[in-house]
């Protein structure tokens, strides 16, 4: 019989967890979407950070690393990875569910961004990434339409093209524009410790409606 999973919220002083995490976020993020590892043990020191670890009755098995400002109506779902020989069990799904449940629970309720790959390219897992973004689609996220999201990393390489996805759950009222824009605003500003000004969210915003429309 398998083993259920354990969902629980990691801090800098759980070290073991943050090695497992550090290890499989090595093995699983692409280098030109990969902070340094460094990040981890950040993220797990910051208040406005969720880092989420699922386990087993032994090991940690996958994370999703969250980037939640309390002042906000949004938060950023910045990474989410499970160890490939526990893929396929929902272990992904539940982290993010687990992740969407404790945001709501401690915090008005958030939207939730989701930077994902686009399929673009012609030299590349034209089939990973299909089903990358049908895992989110199954998770209710839709794509912010006519925004072409430019990851600010430059760690190893020009990162892939990106899409911006969204989770509102219930929410159903329209997302104004201005929304986003201070969304990217401040994601490019703590997140990615660029300039809140960046001329790329003016270039990411130019072709968005208001309200934004999704796709």
């Amino acid at each position: 019989m398998p083993i259920l999973p354990k969902f629980l919220e990691v801090n800098r002083t759980s070290t073991g967890h943050l090695q497992a995490i550090a290890r499989i976020y090595e093995a699983s993020i692409p280098p030109s979407e990969r902070k340094p590892v460094s990040a981890i043990w950040e993220m797990a020191g910051r208040p406005d950070y969720r880092l989420v670890a699922a386990t087993d009755s032994q090991h940690v098995v996958g994370f999703a690393a969250v980037f939640a400002p309390p002042d906000d109506p949004f938060a950023l779902l910045e990474y989410l990875a499970v160890d490939e020989t526990t893929r396929g069990r929902g272990l992904g799904a539940g982290l993010f569910h687990t992740t969407v449940e404790a945001l709501n629970r401690d915090t008005r309720s958030k939207s939730l961004l989701v930077e994902v790959e686009a399929d673009v390219g012609g030299e590349c897992d034209h089939e990973a990434r299909r089903r990358r973004l049908a895992f989110y689609r199954r998770l209710d996220c839709r794509r912010i339409a006519d925004l072409d999201y430019q990851l600010p990393l430059r760690t190893a390489g020009v990162p892939p093209a990106m899409h911006l996805y969204i989770h509102r759950g219930a929410n159903d009222a329209p997302l104004p524009r201005a929304e986003l824009a201070r969304a990217l605003r401040r994601i490019y500003a703590h997140v990615y410790a660029q300039r809140s000004d960046d001329p790329r969210i003016d270039d990411m915003l130019a072709r968005v409606t208001d309200p934004v429309s999704l796709a």
